[in-house]
């Protein structure tokens, strides 16, 4: 740059100096020097380098430089960005290999890659050309150049931006490797059950049923599967058939997967869950079979049943599919209520055990689900068929024996039922369940108390697990009240309570409807009965004459009542019993069954039965409760000495004659009649009476205490 003194490169040039001074004093005149003087304070662009003046095109190249300024900001923008998300751009130093793709983490560095056009720009940046004169077609040319250069880069530009999303959307897409590969075994048979279910409604829709493939098994080397059987020590020799090669070859332990996954056991080393239940025939359609067992779980009957039939249809003879169809048909049953079907349950179970081939664990459950069923039923000679059934195949087991011994409790035969438990005692005598089963024989139907009270409480204790069985607590709890043990008593019934057997430690029915209201005492109003009863009380004179006449020329016809209860004497006679009127019991009493007949033809709250009861004075029933929540009872007073008293929960009351009281017999009730005279008897009219919010559809005698 040269000033007014002449000092710069540009001043060793004379005649080029003195001409410049001349066009600059032309065109601005100096306060100071006048015409031919540069003004001390001026400057001078240097005219071969850059014209920056506004003359000879100066404006347009300004225009250049601004416009490529622009873009080169705009261009180091872009490949910052690009650097930021792609290591492998080529204007980076320096490439990272991804890990990813090989398995394994590692950089590379590459060489720094640098475009011919970059480096140009590069080289002009930081070496800029040599000064001195040019002339105007020399600038001339540099502005085309620059326009050129402009155009290039720009569109250099356009293709790497167009090129960016492109490898962006190439790296996102690809997933993200978890270094936790292990999953735990069941979220794995999740899936496998998940994918199971997608493949069988796929070929639903093709209409196509393919055969389980298990190539990969026949894939493998010879040595491999012998190291296999070595390790696993559960797979048979192979014989020198070659076919039966194959099959035994065929893994026996898998993971429980979908038709379209590898049943390789190596691949996960889960042993396949099921192994128990399945024989060597079913383990070739296992997929089918966990399919409609899967379906089965989730109350989709129809579905599982037509996976149990394909099976069926390539093993006639499947165990696994007949007790599938079973169980469907004993489910069913349960929510339609329709009997048949459990009867049919009954029979498809039986081919499971007729079957030669079904596993042990599959035969004994086969036999529990029948024996479930038939007991319902009432069917105890399918019962003990099966139980016997089960003592030739298992002789020492206990367990199946102490069953053998129930059944016949449930039959009635108690000498049957002590015989079969006192020799389970003598071979296991820490069987829990046979001490328990021995005591209540001996406390309900020998009145052994002390003995029944050791054995119930020592098979209640000694069991490892909890005896849910709400009569066990329940006579156990009698028997020590009766032993005088109230509080060992109330301790019973409330560890029975908090197992869920008892409502609460007054209220311990064990056959109960839920949400019904509970209370000891109810009015006639409450019962809903109320006109009804009403219409009884105004003709009770009728009734308690007749029972008197009755009690007086025909006592012989009157039975002992609740005798397990009774420490004294009780007699009942029925008018009815499941609403059945007993015709000859009413031509001794025809005016009280006209009454009672009307009753229970016009009022919807009667159970069942209606009895006259007669109890002596001296006698006391023990504190008990009934076994259900939805029956109250109503007694009618006939011939009430004040001595007579009941006690229902904690309330004390007596009877008024010719007056109904209603209570709930499943709460805790005791009745004693001390100090009256010898003669002395309490007389009543006793029925059974719906609770009021049991349905009306429901009310029907299937539905007994």
């Amino acid at each position: 740059m040269s000033t007014s003194n002449g000092i710069g490169p540009y001043a060793q040039n004379g005649t080029y100096a003195s001409q410049m001074r001349k066009q600059f004093s032309n065109r601005q005149n100096s306060s100071f020097g006048g015409h031919g003087h540069v003004h001390n304070m001026a400057v001078m662009v240097i005219p071969n380098k850059v014209d920056y003046s506004v003359t000879k095109g100066g404006v347009r190249l300004w225009a250049v430089l601004f416009v490529f300024i622009f873009l080169c900001s705009a261009m180091l923008t872009v490949f910052t960005e690009v650097d930021d998300d792609d290591d492998n751009h080529p204007v980076h130093s320096s490439s990272t290999q991804d890990a990813e793709d090989k398995g394994e983490e590692a950089t590379q560095t590459a060489p720094r890659i640098v475009e011919e056009e970059d480096d140009d720009v590069a080289t002009r940046e930081s070496n800029p050309p040599d000064p001195g004169p040019q002339k105007a077609v020399e600038e001339e040319n540099i502005e085309d150049d620059d326009d050129n250069e402009e155009e290039t880069l720009l569109a250099k530009l356009k293709e790497k931006a167009s090129k960016y999303p492109t490898r962006r959307a190439r790296k996102e897409s690809v997933p993200e490797t978890n270094d936790e590969e292990e999953v735990q075994p069941q979220r794995r048979q999740r899936k496998r059950r998940q994918k199971v279910v997608q493949e069988v409604k796929e070929e639903e829709e093709e209409e196509k049923v393919e055969e389980p493939v298990i190539e990969k098994e026949v894939e493998v080397s010879r040595e491999l599967k012998k190291k296999r059987i070595r390790r696993r020590q559960e797979r048979p020799p192979p014989e020198e058939n070659e076919d039966k090669d194959d099959e035994d070859e065929e893994p026996v332990q898998a993971k429980s997967h979908s038709p379209s996954e590898s049943t390789d056991e190596s691949d996960e080393g889960t042993p396949y869950n099921r192994k128990a239940i399945t024989n060597r025939d079913d383990y070739k359609h296992r997929d089918r079979l966990d399919a409609a067992d899967f379906f089965l779980e989730k109350h989709e009957f129809a579905k599982a049943l037509g996976f149990y039939q394909q099976v069926l249809q390539r093993n006639p003879n499947s165990p696994r599919a007949h007790f599938g169809i079973a169980k469907s048909l004993q489910l069913r049953s349960e929510y339609e209520g329709n009997e048949n079907l459990l009867d049919a349950a009954i029979a498809e179970y039986q081919l499971v055990l007729d079957e030669e081939d079904t596993p042990e664990t599959l035969f004994r459950v086969t036999a529990e689900n029948i024996i479930e069923c038939a007991r319902y039923r009432g069917n105890f000679h399918k019962v003990m068929t099966v139980q016997r059934i089960l003592l030739d195949r298992f002789p020492d087991d206990s367990g199946i024996q102490t069953e053998f011994g129930i059944t016949f409790l449930m039959m009635g035969r108690v000498e049957d039922a002590k015989t079969v438990f006192e020799s389970v005692l003598e071979t296991d005598p820490s069987n829990s369940h046979a001490q328990a089963y021995y005591g209540y024989i001996l406390k309900v139907h020998e009145s052994q108390l002390e003995k029944g009270v050791l054995f119930m409480r020592r098979g209640l204790k000694s069991s490892p697990e909890a005896i849910v069985d709400a009569k066990f607590y329940f006579h156990l709890g009698d028997g020590l009240m009766r032993l005088g043990r109230n509080t060992e008593a109330r301790r019973i019934y409330e560890e029975a309570t908090h197992l869920g057997l008892f409502p609460s430690s007054l209220q311990r029915s064990f056959h109960n409807l839920d949400g019904l209201i509970a209370r000891p005492w109810w009015t006639a109003e409450q019962t809903g009965c109320l006109k009804y009863l009403r219409h009884i009380e105004r003709q009770w004179t009728v009734i308690r004459e007749e029972a008197l006449d009755l009690w007086k020329n025909h006592e012989i016809l009157f039975e002992p009542d609740d005798a397990h209860w009774t420490d004294g004497s009780q007699v009942s006679l029925y008018y009815t019993r499941d609403s059945v009127f007993d015709e000859k019991n009413c031509r001794l009493v025809p005016k009280t069954c006209n009454i009672l007949k009307k009753f229970t033809e016009e009022a919807g709250c009667f159970k069942g039965d209606l009895k006259i009861s007669v109890l002596y004075s001296g006698s006391r029933i023990w504190p008990h409760c009934g076994p259900t929540n939805y029956i109250l009872k109503a007694q009618l007073g006939l011939q009430v000495p004040s001595e007579a008293r009941i006690r229902v929960a904690n309330d004390v009351r007596g009877w008024k004659t010719g007056k109904f009281f209603v209570y709930d017999e499943s709460f805790e009730h005791e009745i004693w009649f001390d100090g009256a005279a010898a003669n002395s008897k309490r007389i009543v009219l006793a029925m059974d009476l719906w609770h009021p919010e049991v349905p009306t559809s429901s009310r029907s005698d299937s539905v007994r205490g």
